[in-house]
């Protein structure tokens, strides 16, 4: 990489190398160039210049990055992670064994934190459940099912929200 002249240039410079050094050695080899296009020159700024660099650099290297949404078997994995994890900490089996060829089917475009929330919600559903004197029984897959499609609808409200659609 081409050194830029002044310090503040060469600090960010510097960071940048050892953040995409480090991501070459967690993912392997980045492929093509990563490109730092229009970084205006700080040195006649004052120091809100360096916070506006530092934004315009971080979003340059952001918009490289791309972390695809999981397929069905790596959404199974994350869901199986949780499940070991939330059994783990209650020391107690929670879950029937679940089909998760029908619960990935109805998670299309849902990221691995969807997930993980569903899990949560569909756990806090129980321990209300629980918590209100009814014998809430393990985790089956109806009951993901119907926690699915709950936060496929809020969701759907927050996406129409964020996009202006319900102004």
């Amino acid at each position: 990489m081409e050194r830029i002249t002044g310090r503040a240039e060469e600090i960010t410079l510097r960071r940048w190398e050892d953040f995409l050094s480090s991501l070459s050695k967690r993912f392997g080899p980045l492929s093509g160039k990563v490109v730092f296009e229009g970084i205006p020159d700080v040195s006649l700024q004052d120091v809100g210049g360096l916070r506006t660099a530092k934004r315009e650099v971080e979003s340059l290297v952001l918009s490289l990055i791309e972390v695809p949404l999981p397929d069905g078997e790596e959404k199974q994995e994350i869901l199986e992670i949780h499940q070991r994890k939330a059994e783990a900490l209650a020391g107690r089996p929670l879950f029937k064994p679940l089909d998760f060829d029908a619960i990935t089917a109805r998670t299309a475009k849902m990221s691995g934190g969807d997930l993980h929330e569903i899990v949560q919600r569909t756990l806090e559903e129980k321990a209300r459940l629980d918590g209100s004197g009814h014998e809430p029984g393990l985790v089956e897959t109806q009951d993901l099912l119907r926690v699915i499609e709950e936060y496929r609808k809020i969701k759907e409200v927050v996406e129409k929200i964020r996009y202006g659609q319900y102004l």
